[in-house]
């Protein structure tokens, strides 16, 4: 079947968010099996003689606490494309209709055909999933910066450090699943002779195939390393406030020591120097006094009153962390 160039213009999309697709549109019941198969996670597969696609598009913005997470259906048409969008925590911006129009006005007029539609959408959440994992490293390296503030809320860091790994995850098996299934497509089921797409879009479809390959999972590596250093960094972070909590208990056990040993002399029923003065008691709490203010203010010239806001959960509370004079590593 020839593929049909389209004049400029809209790009020929069915694009639906979730539910039941649009009136009109008639599609074979093992495409629509494929669409209603929600455990597919990225796929890319020949249908009935149509290529479906289903993978995971994510974006990350700036101010946004978590990725926005869409899963993408697309089925492959000689007269159109159709997409279906099914948001899970919010909608990507690289499928907005706006950015797909854009990149199909740049595309060159002999190639506008719906199979080189196809993998722009393909490449528009590959590039997305780029993005995101950019964002990852720079949220990773600003959670080590709060490492380095004294008495830092470690739970709290922990806590971002699993939600970050968690979504890189997402991002990881929603896309990187696709790429054996390019390579068989390409390598062995000729997509051009057997007219699954023009050869046009056979050639998108080989760079979308070397981002997936390369860029993208070197990308996914240094993300997953800077993750990885900033578990151990944090591990190391850990050990350190354990060790200070360790130490300011050893204060306060030597304060108490004298006062307790002392107390537990002249507490027993038997006779002891001085025992019948009252002066006694009173010397008794003026050392103990004594030694407490000598354990306060050795506590307070280590600085380990903070100390255990940095090993309970939430971390501290109601305050913010002031950076000591160390230098941060270099990135």
């Amino acid at each position: 079947m020839p593929w049909r160039i389209h004049p400029p213009g809209p790009p020929p999309l069915v694009d639906w968010v979730g539910g039941a697709e649009p009136a009109g549109l008639d599609l074979p019941d093992a495409v629509l099996a494929f669409l209603a198969d929600g455990r597919q996670r990225a796929r890319l597969c020949e249908i009935d003689g149509a290529l479906c696609a289903t993978l995971i598009a994510a974006s990350f913005e700036a101010g946004d606490a978590a990725p926005a997470l869409e899963r993408v259906d697309l089925v492959l048409r000689t007269s159109e494309v159709v997409m279906r969008r099914g948001p899970v925590s919010g909608p990507c911006p690289a499928l907005d209709a706006g950015r797909i129009r854009a990149q199909w006005d740049q595309t060159p007029a002999e190639q506008r055909d719906t199979s080189v539609l196809f993998v722009q959408i393909i490449d528009a959440i590959v590039d997305s999933s780029g993005e995101v994992l950019d964002e990852v490293r720079r949220r990773v390296g600003s959670l080590e910066e709060r490492m380095l503030a004294p008495n830092p809320a470690l739970n709290r860091v922990l806590s971002e450090l699993l939600d970050l790994s968690q979504q890189l995850g997402s991002v990881r098996d929603g896309l990187l699943p696709l790429r054996g299934d390019i390579r068989e497509l390409v390598e062995l089921r000729d997509p051009v002779e057997r007219q699954l797409m023009s050869a046009a879009g056979a050639r998108w479809l080989r760079s979308v195939e070397l981002d997936l390959m390369h860029d993208v999972p070197a990308t996914l590596a240094v993300a997953e390393a800077r993750l990885a250093g900033a578990f151990s960094q944090l591990q190391g972070e850990r050990s350190e406030a354990t060790n200070r909590v360790v130490l300011l208990l050893t204060i306060l056990t030597v304060a108490f020591f004298l006062p307790t040993l002392l107390t537990g002399l002249y507490g027993m029923n038997v006779p002891l120097p001085s025992q019948s003065h009252r002066w006694i008691f009173w010397a008794f709490v003026a050392i103990a006094g004594t030694f407490l203010a000598v354990a306060g203010a050795a506590i307070t010239r280590l600085g380990l009153w903070g100390t255990f806001w940095s090993v309970v959960p939430g971390g501290r509370r109601g305050t913010s962390a002031t950076p000591e004079t160390r230098t941060p590593p270099s990135r």
